[in-house]
This record gives structure tokens, C-alpha cells and sequence, in this order.
């Protein structure tokens, strides 16, 4: 059988989604009864993800049944988050069969060898992602830590910035992600970046953003003060270097503020070093780069800081409802229109520069790709999409 690619099971995988989904919700639920209050209240909302998911780990592993290296520590990092929501990683491999018999009913008509090969990565990866869960735990890890909501600001309607404090020393890289529950989004959680270093007074900011208060996004942006979130420790690779004394660019879309201004706040408060940085910050709306006031007051305290306002649109659309967070007095750079990526390029290759860029996965190529178009070395581009 040829190394390529498990696609024909993949693209089964995506076309019966929903069904999948459901069988192994109710397969998983007969098998681990005890874990149902730990899952979202509605079925329908249980592992509404995981389908995707799997299509994405069969796309990127060959029949060989051999799981790219980097794909192993995702799967291994997935497993210690799901501590959070307090699963029992002796349940992942349960998981895996149920998935595995859901995935082999759905693709009949597949030669038997793909099906066969398929369920092996499948049984692999759950296994993979138990071992890391059992490993981290054992090694003294706590699946997470809880913090008390402190303050929850509307910035505009889709955007909402949560202040919390965490209960115990609690530590992450400023650039890092961790994965964030709470008891009014029961048996999920999303990842979040935190906006703020690691300090010992525990406070720690994120940045949400959400189209509907009714998704599980929207409930947990509608926190309230008092309210508690858990959290996961630590993940991500492009963080603050202290060692690296290169000049800096940063590109932020919207919420991908969130880990470039922890960085920055760890360049203001270490000491750049003599560093310049340029943000381009970016968003669809004038009234959605909701944090402009804030970054006002860093640059103009850091003058090795220079802060560009980009919007895709010259103009709000009503439903925006920016607040005065969302403007900065005079002293930034003029506010620039179009799609943020053309407009870096613009300025030039930037091949002096070490480039972080966060944004949606879909930004972020957009944005990679002006950049490489212009000119720009790719080797200086660093993205929080591996």
C-alpha cells in the first residue's frame, strides 16, 4: 500500500460529520456514564469538534499509520487540556474505540486496509494523548488553576476584555496560550492568550472576541465579576526572547493583540535593549481595534514603540458600538484602510525585522503570504500557527 495520505477516510469523516458525532456521543456516554456531567448539558453539543479533528489527523497521516512527529505533541497537548475539564485520561482510550467503530461503520465502501489502517492511528492517538495526561499529572502538574473574575469591559460588540486573578502562582511565557473553562460553558473550553506577563500579583487579562452572546464563545465573554474561570497551563512557541536583540514587527488582527501586547509589556518592563518595534494592529472595522487608547499610553511611554492602526473598512457599520477604548488621542500613526498584509508589505521587505504575526488562521496566511510576496525573508516570520 502506498505512504500517502489517509484522504479517502478523511473526506468521509467530513462528509458524515453529524452523524459520527453523534454516534460516538452515545456510545461514549453508555460506555463512561460517570463522565456525563462533566460534558456540555445539551448532546448535541457534545464533541462538536472532534469530527473535525480526526479529519485533520487522517489528511496528515500517511498509510503507514505513522503520526508526524509535530502532529504527536498536538495530539499530546490536546490530552493534558482535556484535564480540565476534569476527564479521567484512562477514559481517552474508551473514547478512541468508540470513535474508531463510529469511524468504520461511516466508511463503508472504502477498501478494508484504509479502514484498518485509519482505526490504528486512531487508537494510536488516543493512546498518545492519555500517556501525556497520565505523564503530566504524575509529574505533579495540576490540570488547571482557578481565577476570579476581577473585571469584564465591553470593548465593542464583539469584543470583550476579562480581567481575572489567579488563586496560585501560575506561570506562562508572554506569547504563550492556555486552554479557559468555566462553569457557564460546562464540558468546553477555548484558547485564550493571555494580554498581561505572568506577575506575582496573579492578574491575568484575555482578549475575546465572539459574533453571537449565544455561542460558547459569547457565554463566556458575558462573565461577570465574581465569576471563576479555570485554566490550563501553558502552550506555544512564539513568545518574548530577551536574548534576541534584533528589531521587532508585530502584525495583530483583532484578538491576536492579546499575546503580542504581553510581549510587549515584557519589552517595556525588561528593557528593550535598544530594540525598536513597530505594531501594525489591525481589525475590520475602525471601531474594532479596541485597544488603541491602550496602546496610545504604551507608546507614549516607550519611544522605541511605533503603533500603526489598520482597518479593512473607512467606515463603522452600525452594529460596531465602539467605546472610547476603541480611539487614542493624537500621537500614533495615522490610521491606514485595507487588508492589513498589503499595507506591511508596502513599507517595505522588512528583512532586518524578526516578524510576529497573530491572527485567525485564515488571516494569517493572507497576511504570510503579502509579506512573502513583498519580499520579506520567510525565515523571519514567526506565526502562532506553527
Amino acid at each position: 500500500m502506498k505512504a500517502h495520505k489517509l484522504g479517502f477516510v478523511a473526506a468521509r469523516v467530513s462528509a458524515h460529520a453529524e452523524p459520527l458525532r453523534a454516534e460516538i456521543t452515545e456510545a461514549y456516554i453508555r460506555r463512561c456514564p460517570e463522565d456525563r456531567l462533566l460534558l456540555p448539558v445539551r448532546t448535541q453539543a457534545m464533541f462538536t469538534h472532534l469530527p473535525e479533528m480526526l479529519a485533520w489527523l487522517l489528511s496528515a497521516t500517511p498509510t503507514s499509520g505513522e503520526i508526524p512527529t509535530d502532529i504527536l505533541q498536538i495530539v499530546a497537548d490536546f490530552g493534558c487540556q482535556i484535564r480540565l475539564l476534569g476527564i479521567d485520561p484512562d477514559h481517552y482510550p474508551i473514547l478512541g474505540e468508540c470513535v474508531s467503530a463510529a469511524v468504520a461503520n461511516h466508511c463503508q465502501g472504502i477498501p478494508g486496509g484504509y479502514i484498518t489502517q485509519a482505526t490504528t492511528v486512531i487508537a494510536a492517538a488516543f493512546a498518545q494523548a492519555a500517556a501525556a495526561a497520565r505523564a503530566e499529572a504524575a509529574a505533579g502538574y495540576a490540570a488547571g488553576a482557578t481565577a476570579t473574575v476581577v473585571e469584564t469591559v465591553r470593548r465593542c460588540r464583539r469584543i470583550t476584555v476579562v480581567r481575572a486573578i489567579v488563586d496560585r502562582p501560575w506561570t506562562w511565557e508572554p506569547g504563550q496560550y492556555v486552554a479557559v473553562t468555566a462553569n457557564r460553558i460546562q464540558g468546553h473550553f477555548r484558547y485564550l492568550s493571555p494580554a498581561l506577563p505572568a506577575n506575582p500579583a496573579g492578574e491575568i487579562e484575555f482578549h475575546i472576541k465572539a459574533d453571537s452572546p449565544l455561542s460558547v464563545t459569547g457565554r463566556l465573554a458575558g462573565i461577570t465579576a465574581g465569576e471563576q474561570l479555570t485554566i490550563s497551563r501553558a502552550y506555544g512557541t512564539v513568545v518574548y526572547d530577551d536574548t534576541d536583540t534584533s528589531d521587532r514587527l508585530f502584525i495583530a488582527h483583532t484578538t491576536g493583540l492579546a499575546p503580542i501586547k504581553a510581549q510587549l509589556i515584557a519589552m517595556a518592563t525588561q528593557g528593550a535593549a535598544g530594540r525598536r518595534a513597530h505594531l501594525f494592529f489591525g481589525a475590520d472595522y475602525p471601531g474594532e481595534l479596541y485597544d488603541l487608547r491602550g496602546l496610545w499610553q504604551l507608546a507614549a511611554s516607550n519611544p522605541w514603540l511605533a503603533v500603526t492602526p489598520v482597518a479593512l473598512h473607512e467606515t463603522d457599520e452600525f452594529w460596531v458600538k465602539p467605546t472610547l477604548d476603541c480611539t487614542a488621542p493624537r500621537g500614533l500613526h495615522l490610521m491606514q484602510h485595507g487588508e492589513i498584509g498589503d499595507i506591511v508589505s508596502s513599507y517595505g521587505t522588512w528583512e532586518d525585522r524578526t516578524i510576529t504575526v497573530c491572527a485567525s488562521p485564515e488571516n494569517t496566511d493572507k497576511i504570510v503570504t503579502a509579506l512573502i510576496d513583498g519580499g520579506t525573508p520567510a525565515g523571519n516570520i514567526f506565526t502562532d500557527q506553527g
